[in-house]
């Protein structure tokens, strides 16, 4: 797939600007068709279509609307390439994605393995959050990187330059090294890297955006290109099939598979398309069971040119890709439309495209969103709440509906006062976080117990009951601890707010109550971890920082393999202020659009691959801590 491009100058001849009108109608009209251009494949299985083409271009220089709303198709407001349903990152667009340009030169050190995944991973924050600035996007999350495949030996043709070029890579390090060895760890440090970096990067968009359907375009691929063989059958080459098991990884990651089912050009009058659609997107549902994820959802991206062409699809074959996607149960299909081959298309030959179509949506049998999809979006109730776990800094801030018996605390009220201030509220705090984490209930007393000013300590946000003699209510608990080899920074281990109560400001509150809390004592910086609130914290303006090991913890030390996970690049740090013991109100993040600055850029990392045999290098995403159900574990920090 390549970048949406309409190289077209506004002071077109009149004759190429007469040809370029009906191709912006023919997207109409083929939208109809695209929704379902016979009675459905398969009963009861449904899918959409997702739109994922600037047609907004067609009304702003050509006067055509393609209003698809008509077609219950899925599109951007305005029908853009990223919005709340369908956002897709091109290599350019997201991190320092590196690869080599076709005269060779390398773009951000042209290998994943001579490249820094630190760097990458904190510009990609910063992209994700420019270009999601919602924190409940729920649509498609498509991530367009081409240059080169994670498997070694997939990396053929124009894309050998990365195999070249990590052969030697090694021999440059280990000049002594006969090729076998070279060839071993070339491939490993390859392979190993590149899984890093794609794997990485998911995990980082997931966390952002936990309920995007994030995926790689493209992926699985199939192969299965000899058309010339009298004998083709459409299946995968011998070998591919192996080689895609071994991406495991990378079919876990994903929350949804986007395979390609563009038609060559090749196919074009060969009777072989449908065998060819078939097994793609065959092979997608293979690799989705066998991962142990049979409700991936599968969503091939379609064109309604032959690829790399200017030359429309006939109804037959575009009715193959439809069908044959609906028949095998995909979750939909993903319209690609790129105008840039679409320039020299004779008016003649459109409109006899044109007079193919079948132009009354009324005849086009209705189709809805498939199941599969609907389970993974927001609007769907039985899209799974978002629980956390014990020992990370965690918010669950999905709404609730407050029972009605719940009484409504007012903001303005609340208060955050220690545990061991109020021993007669330590029951109430230990249900709220047991309604949480549950634990026993004497091993929760105990742990409250050790709260005290010299820390750990424990702190309640506390809400007044309508009668000044009833006892306060426990609205939220958080716990802070100091920091080894920091002594103005404080780690907050754990935060929780009353389930009745979420999303409804009082987290937000009391994370600034913290800040206040921390500032008037004389800190300057807390630290926390999360597993999938970063955009949440980041409107706080929290930004991505490195571990820290609390002191004095009196449930359980952090794992060594916790600390050990992470690199140890220097982000570069302001001077510490004067310390002030002036209580002062936490200043409120923006609200809007506005977003927190990107976090500091770290010193350029150089990999350097070990001998064959050796261990696999640490990554930052990689070898992380993760807890049971394989959530990733971040740092944040912010100044206070």
């Amino acid at each position: 797939m390549r970048p949406f491009s309409p190289e077209v100058s506004l002071d077109l001849p009149c004759a190429t600007a007469a040809h370029l009108l009906p191709i912006c109608t023919l997207f109409l009209n083929l939208l109809g068709m695209a929704k379902g251009s016979r009675d459905p494949v398969v009963p009861n299985r449904p899918f959409t279509t997702i739109w994922n083409a600037n047609t907004q271009w067609c009304l702003e220089r050509h006067g055509v609307d393609v209003d698809v709303s008509v077609f219950d198709v899925v599109a951007n407001p305005g029908q853009t390439f990223r919005g709340p349903d369908m956002t897709i990152f091109y290599s350019y667009q997201l991190g320092t994605y590196p690869y080599y340009t076709s005269a060779g030169e390398p773009v951000f050190g042209g290998l994943p393995q001579n490249a820094s995944l630190a760097v990458h991973l904190v510009r990609t924050f910063q992209d994700i959050l420019a270009a999601m600035p919602a924190s409940n996007f729920s649509g498609l999350a498509v991530i367009d990187w081409e240059a080169w495949r994670p498997r070694w030996a997939f990396n053929w043709d124009t894309k050998d330059i990365y195999r070249q070029r990590s052969r030697a890579l090694v021999q440059g390090q280990h000049p002594d090294w006969p090729a076998p060895w070279v060839e071993a760890a070339a491939q490993d440090q390859f392979e190993g890297a590149a899984r890093a970096w794609m794997a990485g990067t998911l995990r980082l968009g997931q966390a952002l955006q936990p309920r995007g359907l994030w995926g790689f375009y493209g992926f699985p691929d199939c192969y299965n290109y000899d058309f010339k063989n009298p004998n083709y059958t459409g299946q995968c080459p011998p070998g591919i099939r192996a080689q895609n098991d071994q991406l495991g990884w990378l079919w876990g990651q994903s929350r949804a598979l986007y395979p390609s089912i563009y038609l060559p050009a090749a196919l074009e009058g060969t009777k072989k398309a449908q065998m060819f659609v078939q097994h793609r997107v065959g092979e997608a549902f293979r690799l989705a069971v066998g991962a142990g994820y049979p409700d991936l959802p599968v969503l091939p991206y379609v064109q309604i040119f032959y690829d790399m062409t200017n030359r429309f699809l006939p109804l037959e074959e575009l009715e193959h890709s439809l069908g044959e996607s609906a028949d095998q149960g995909a979750a939909g299909v993903v319209l690609w439309v790129s105008w840039e081959n679409t320039r020299t298309k004779p008016e003649v030959t459109l409109r006899s495209n044109l007079a193919k179509l079948i132009l009354d949506p009324t005849h086009q049998p209705d189709l809805t969103l498939s199941p599969r999809l609907a389970e993974l979006t927001l609007g769907s109730a039985c899209h799974p709440e978002m629980t956390l776990s014990p020992g990370s800094t965690e918010l669950t801030l999905d709404p609730a509906h407050q029972p009605e018996e719940t009484p409504a605390p007012n903001l303005a009220e609340l208060t955050l006062e220690p545990v061991h201030c109020r021993p007669e509220l330590l029951d109430a705090c230990a249900d709220l976080i047991n309604e949480q984490w549950p634990r026993s209930r004497a091993s929760r007393l105990h742990s409250l117990g050790q709260s005290s000013d010299a820390f750990p300590l424990c702190l309640m946000l506390l809400s007044p009951r309508p009668t000044p003699e009833a006892a306060p209510i426990v609205v939220g608990h958080a716990r802070l601890s100091r920091v080894l080899d920091q002594p103005q920074s404080l780690l907050v281990e754990t935060v929780v707010v009353a389930r009745a109560l979420r999303g409804r400001g009082f987290g937000r509150r009391l994370m600034e109550g913290l800040e206040a809390f921390a500032q008037a004592r004389g800190f300057r910086r807390l630290h926390l971890t999360t597993h999938d609130q970063l955009h949440f914290y980041a409107h706080l303006g929290y930004q991505l920082g490195e571990p820290v090991q609390g002191l004095v913890f009196t449930s359980r030390r952090l794992p060594a393999t916790l600390l050990n996970a992470f690199p140890r690049a220097h982000f570069p740090r302001p001077p510490c202020k004067a310390p002030s013991l002036t209580a002062q109100a936490a200043p409120r993040a923006l609200k809007g659009s506005s977003l927190p600055p990107p976090p500091p850029l770290p010193e350029p990392l150089t990999t350097l691959p070990p001998p064959p045999g050796g261990p696999p290098p640490q990554s930052l995403l990689e070898t992380q801590y993760q807890d049971l159900r394989r959530r990733p574990i971040f740092w944040m920090e912010k100044d206070i």
